[in-house]
Order: C-alpha cells, then sequence, then structure tokens
C-alpha cells in the first residue's frame, strides 16, 4: 500500500523524503532493542516456559523485566517475541530429527556423509504435514551446524575414511543379503517399490567388481558436494549396466553408509547424543537480516504515527473510503500528515467481513525514498477467497458435467493449467503471465546490464538509481506471480463448480530446485506448485456446490510419455513441446491436455479402488467409473 502527501509535486517530494528519514530513523532505534542480549533471554524464558501469551500482548511481559516502555520498544519486542517462538518450534522440530538419526543409525551415517537422508526425510514430512523442501533445508543447515563440533574425519569438507575394493566388495554383498532379509521378515505388507530397490541392490551385488570400483574412487577424491558426485558416479555406472539415469543412486547411497558404518557409525551416535541443541540451533536474530524489519503499528498506540483511532474505526474507513489519514511525528518538528490508500482487494477483502489486525511500515530505499506500508487482516477463511472472482469466472466459462477432472500444471504460459475438459485460461491470468514475462525476459535482464555499465563508468548517481529501480521491479514481479496464483486458485474453483465435479486429480509433485542453476532453476521457481493452490480451489468449490470436493493426488510417472486415446509414446522436445506428433497413430497431441487426461485415468483407478464416489452417489462405483472414463472426454 502507498502513502500520498498533499501539494504541489517539489512539496510531495520533500514531505516524502522527511517522513522516510523519519521511519527510518525509528527503524534503527528498533534495531537497537532487538539485539539487546538482556531482551533475548527474556524473550526465550517466556516462550521456553511454554505461556500461552498472544502475540500482541508478549511485549508487556518482556517490558516488564526491561523497563522500556517506549512505543518502538513494543515493536522490537513484538518481533522478537516472534523469532524466539520460532526458535522454539525449530529446537522441537531439531530434536525430533536427532531422536530418529539415534534409532536409525545408517541413516544418521548417511546424514553425516551427505547432509541428507531421504528416508528421515520422508517420515518427518508425513509427521510435521510440510513440504519435503522444509525438512531437505533443515536437515542440511543442521548438518552444517554440526561441522563446528565434529571431529575432523566427520566434516563435510574432509576426506572420507579410506577402504579398500575388497572391503567394498563384501560390503555390497552382506548389504544386498541383509536388507533383503529385513524386508522379508517385516511384518508388513512388501510394496513394489520394496521390491524395486531389492532388485537393484541384487543387480548391484552381480556386478559388484564394477560397482567396487566405481566407489572406492568416488571415495579417494575430494569434492565440493558428496550428494551430486555420488549422483554422477551412479548414472555412470546404470549407463554401463544399461539402466536409467538416477535408477541406481538409492542403492548406491545405501551401500556407502552400509560400508562406512563400521569405521564412523560410533562416531556419529556419539556426537549426535552429545550435541546441545543451543549448539546447532540458531538463536533470534543471530544472523543479521538484510534491510531493517518493518515498524509495526500496534492498536492503541498513537505515538510512533497517528492513526485515526482503533482497529474497529480504521476498518471502517477503509472499508467506506478505501482510505484514512496518518501522520508522521518527531520530537521537535511539525507533524507530516499523508493519506494511506488501500488497494480495491484489500477493500473487496474488508467488505466481505475482514478486520484490521495490525499495520507494518518500513522505509523506502534510494532514489524514491517511498514508504512501504502492509496491512495484517483477521477474520473467517471464507472472507480472503476470491468468492467474488471465483462468480465473475464462472461466468465466462463453458464446460460440460464433469464427476472427476484431470488437472496437468506446468510452467508459466499458455497452458499453465491444463485440464482434462479442455477449459482455457481466462484473458485475465493471461494477460499477467505476459506481464510477467516481459519483466524477466526483456526488463530485467536490461537494468541488470545498465546497472552493469554505470558500475564500470562509476558513475555513483546513475548506479543508485538503477539499483532501486531493479529492486522496484523484482518487486512488481513478485506481486504479479503472487496475483496469477490467485488468479489460478479462482479459475480451479470456478472450472470445478461450472462442471459440477466431485474429484479433481493433480499430480502427486514435490518439486526440489536445490543445486539447478540457469534456464532450469528459473522454470522450477515459476512453477505455481503449492498444494495449498488446489487446497483453495476445493475449499472454494466445495462453499458454492455444497458439498466437500475430494482432491486426489496421483502418481506423475508417464503422464507426458503416453499418448490418451492409443497409448502410443510422445516424443517431446524444445521445438515440439506443446504439440507432438504420437509414434503409434502420427496424431498431433497436446502433450499437456493429453497429461491431463492421463492423470484423470489414475484418479478414477484410485478412485474405483477406494471407492470414494459411492459416497456420494450411493451406487457401485465400478459403473460410475465407465461413464467417466468415456462421457465427457
Amino acid at each position: 500500500m502507498g502513502v500520498r502527501f498533499h501539494g504541489s509535486k517539489e512539496t510531495r517530494r520533500l514531505l516524502e523524503i522527511e517522513a522516510n528519514s523519519r521511519i527510518a530513523r525509528l527503524q534503527t532505534e528498533q534495531e537497537d532493542f532487538i539485539f539487546d542480549d538482556n531482551a533475548h533471554e527474556i524473550a526465550l524464558s517466556i516462550v521456553n516456559q511454554k505461556l500461552d501469551i498472544p502475540p500482541k500482548f508478549a511485549p508487556r511481559e518482556i517490558q516488564k523485566s526491561t523497563k522500556k516502555y517506549s512505543n518502538i520498544a513494543d515493536s522490537a519486542y513484538y518481533w522478537l517475541y516472534l523469532a524466539s517462538k520460532s526458535t522454539a518450534i525449530r529446537e522441537e522440530k531439531v530434536k525430533k530429527m536427532l531422536s530418529l538419526f539415534k534409532i536409525w543409525g545408517y541413516q544418521a551415517v548417511e546424514w553425516i556423509l551427505f547432509g541428507r537422508s531421504p528416508r528421515v526425510e520422508k517420515r518427518l514430512y508425513l509427521d510435521w504435514q510440510v513440504r519435503r523442501i522444509f525438512v531437505i533445508n533443515l536437515l542440511h543447515s543442521t548438518r552444517r551446524k554440526f561441522d563446528k563440533i565434529c571431529p575432523k574425519e566427520l566434516k563435510l569438507s574432509s576426506k572420507i575414511p579410506t577402504i579398500s575394493e575388497k572391503e567394498l566388495e563384501q560390503n555390497i554383498k552382506r548389504c544386498s543379503t541383509s536388507i533383503t532379509k529385513e524386508i522379508v521378515s517385516s511384518q508388513q505388507q512388501i510394496t513394489d517399490k520394496s521390491y524395486a530397490f531389492m532388485d537393484k541392490l541384487h543387480l548391484l551385488e552381480q556386478n559388484s567388481k564394477i560397482t567396487a570400483s566405481l566407489l572406492h574412487k568416488w571415495i579417494t577424491e575430494v569434492t565440493s558436494s558428496r550428494w551430486k558426485s555420488l549422483k554422477n558416479c551412479a548414472n555412470s555406472l546404470s549407463e554401463v549396466l544399461g539402466k536409467p539415469k538416477g535408477s541406481l543412486f538409492s542403492a548406491m547411497r545405501t551401500i556407502v553408509a552400509f560400508a562406512l558404518y563400521p569405521k564412523i557409525g560410533q562416531t556419529v551416535s556419539k556426537v549426535i547424543s552429545q550435541v546441545l541443541l543451543e549448539e546447532i540451533v540458531p538463536k533470534p536474530f543471530e544472523r543479521k537480516r538484510k534491510g531493517k524489519l518493518p515498524i509495526i503499528l500496534l492498536m492503541k498506540k498513537n505515538y510512533v504515527v497517528v492513526r485515526p483511532g482503533n482497529s474497529a474505526e480504521m476498518t471502517n474507513l477503509a472499508k467506506i473510503h478505501g482510505r484514512f489519514q496518518i501522520g508522521f511525528t518527531q520530537q521537535g518538528k511539525k507533524r507530516i500528515n499523508g493519506t494511506l490508500i488501500f488497494p480495491k482487494r484489500v477493500q473487496t477483502m474488508l467488505k466481505q467481513g475482514a478486520k484490521i489486525k495490525v499495520l507494518q511500515i518500513r522505509s523506502g530505499c534510494a532514489p524514491n525514498y517511498k514508504l512501504n506500508v502492509s496491512v495484517t487482516l483477521e477474520g473467517s477463511p471464507w472472507v480472503f477467497f476470491g468468492l467474488t472472482n471465483v462468480k465473475s469466472l464462472g461466468e465466462k466459462i463453458k464446460c460440460p458435467s464433469n464427476l472427476v477432472i484431470g488437472l496437468d500444471i506446468n510452467r508459466l504460459g499458455k497452458y499453465t493449467v491444463a485440464l482434462s475438459n479442455e477449459v482455457p485460461l481466462p484473458k485475465i491470468i493471461l494477460k499477467l503471465i505476459n506481464r510477467y514475462h516481459l519483466l524477466t525476459r526483456k526488463i530485467i535482464p536490461d537494468l541488470n546490464r545498465s546497472l552493469k555499465f554505470s558500475g564500470k563508468r562509476k558513475d555513483n548517481l546513475s548506479y543508485t538509481k538503477l539499483k532501486g529501480e531493479l529492486s522496484r521491479v523484482y518487486r512488481r514481479r513478485s506481486n504479479i506471480l503472487r496475483e496469477i496464483k490467485h488468479q489460478i486458485t479462482c479459475f480451479i474453483a470456478s472450472t470445478i463448480v461450472r462442471s459440477n465435479c466431485k474429484a479433481l486429480c493433480v499430480e502427486d509433485l514435490e518439486f526440489n530446485p536445490i543445486g539447478l542453476k540457469g534456464a532450469l532453476a528459473k522454470i522450477f521457481f515459476s512453477f505455481p506448485d503449492e498444494i495449498n493452490i488446489y487446497e483453495k480451489a476445493i475449499s472454494l468449490a466445495s462453499y458454492f456446490l455444497g458439498y466437500k470436493v475430494q482432491l486426489i493426488p496421483v502418481n506423475p510417472s508417464n503422464t507426458s510419455k503416453y499418448h490418451y486415446n492409443c497409448g502410443g509414446r510422445i516424443e517431446r522436445t524444445n521445438r515440439f513441446y506443446d504439440n507432438a506428433k504420437c509414434e503409434k497413430c502420427n496424431e498431433m497431441v497436446n502433450t499437456h491436455i493429453n497429461a491431463a487426461r492421463n492423470i484423470k485415468d489414475k484418479g478414477i483407478k484410485k478412485l474405483s479402488e477406494l471407492q470414494s464416489l459411492s459416497a456420494y452417489e450411493g451406487k457401485d462405483f465400478s459403473l460410475q467409473a465407465s461413464q467417466l472414463t468415456y462421457s465427457n472426454d
């Protein structure tokens, strides 16, 4: 949100710069309170005592001990309490992670060697109901902290303990035998993945000499990333044995952990059991943030920035007029008044029943010095969903009834969302995508070139202006991407409503951009891949339809490779990516819609196994499944 000042152009500019300097001064003062060691200890003690204090009341508890009651201290202690709470949550998660490593010795060795352990990752992200990338980052950052307390032979930058080729050969056979016995003797039903993993171990056992030779070479080399180098080693072995790339990586990683466990297993378990959480979990604000924290304008505090009354009055003014007056004060100087203007989307939420909870304000960068104000709203979930947007989009969508819809999500473009019933993206989303691509492909590269050129010329004024412009463009692009995701959510919801859909089938994707660079990394970061997009869309659709729409995640393998109609293989290239020819029937196929239909088929099979639709229709699901497969596509 922006602040508009009154007067001529020159007067507005001067007022803007002066208001910005006052907020910047307050932000500096806030940092002095935040980085006070005494306040840190008090905030952590409040959190550790597990006192159920709402964040807005937490500053008062800290102030009772510090005896600092200034208004800016309220904002500082608010941030400090939130940071302390997140530190306590991180400590609990790290504690859970270390407890697993104490039980699973081989996974602990794997984590020490690579900074990752897929078995632990899966267990944790399922238990915590978070994205896998969050767990990967937690494991890797904690492993980096362990380098400070680990012996030399366990450090990530050190050489792996040596082991001969003969020992490796013996360990390959032992590993295969041991894990096969463990899987077979377990009382649980053996899955297809377990059978496939045993087959890989048997294959490596049959080719133990080649495997041991490659692993010995990998162990003797010092690399910057053990994970990547072992993956390359596994890919080279896959080529020799005629297997697909990446298929043997998990088996080779298991063999490495098994072979090195006798050498470093005891040391690893000793280090894990003796470590203190304070040594590996960063304290609040231990790493200084880039830029200054915004000032939190808590309600009933009128001296940091003057506002019209309390939360209820501000909400009412913003709802009716879309703006209200605020004032910037400084001791010994005249107050500067400006108008805070609310965007239309925020006004819509306020009209639907949202309330202003708290305001945040931060100073702007050179050369424009524009103040940045953001608002935190509170209310029921339906207030923040685009109910009116779903209605307006639904009026423009024409599609037949479909009890099950398949959805394929792609990188930003014409087929960002491809549906099995072939509903195209609305113009509003396509316009936003074009604006995003214009900023990414033309404006940002041009600004970067100009910035580099002005830096070489040592033109400080031009360099400062360009840097400020570049930061604004990046912020604009981020806002556009956020709006695209919001519109996509509303579009999916409106399609479900118009189709009277009862189940939405999506790919069970887990994007991991770690290690990616260049164009591939840009593609992955522009994917609207969050699962909450689907969940929000289903919540919205369920609200309009009056029944719970099911979300069916399916295995994403081979959804884009085979033709939906004839089962022929589709060869995609950079030139023929959106539309490619089927090798069997020679038909030109839209690869995205074809993938959505394959996803729908997989979803129907999964639904038929679970007998999910029978709860809705009260009929035998097998009849419904056959009807769904052929009626609407």
